[in-house]
């Protein structure tokens, strides 16, 4: 027998460096899931865009899909399989989720990079992952 759900509640997550990119995505999950609650993991920049990258060359063979990737100098500025210089300037997906008070500035390079202003009401915990070394 099942146990009964109001017992014990179940408890769901993703992870995925796109997740949290697409304000879209965060509303999809929230529409889902009325008790939603958004836990943000934050990795050194660099050492984010070098797994990521890694992690989207490992997928070309694991998929059959062999491509030349681009040098991480290319992506600059520049797209590749999601995996960009962007993606690692948090502040963009943390400023299109509403929680801290936005400059017109801020707003216009939110909407230059293609993200757009999303507020959501549910909470968010940042972390830095650097958080959770055993040292």
């Amino acid at each position: 027998k099942m146990p009964d759900s109001s017992e014990h509640p179940v408890r769901r997550g993703i992870k995925c460096p796109m997740a949290i990119w697409d304000g879209g995505g965060i509303q999809l999950i929230s529409s889902s899931f009325k008790h939603t609650r958004i836990i943000a993991g934050l990795r050194h920049p660099v050492l984010m865009f070098e797994s990521f990258y890694n992690y989207r060359i490992t997928e070309m063979y694991d998929i059959m899909d062999v491509q030349k990737p681009p040098s991480p100098l290319e992506l600059i500025g520049k797209k590749w399989r999601d995996v960009s210089t962007d993606l690692t300037r948090y502040e963009l997906s943390l400023m299109q989720l509403g929680k801290t008070p936005l400059s017109s500035t801020d707003l216009i390079d939110l909407g230059s990079h293609g993200s757009r202003l999303t507020p959501t009401r549910y909470k968010l915990f940042l972390y830095s992952i650097e958080q959770l070394n055993d040292s």
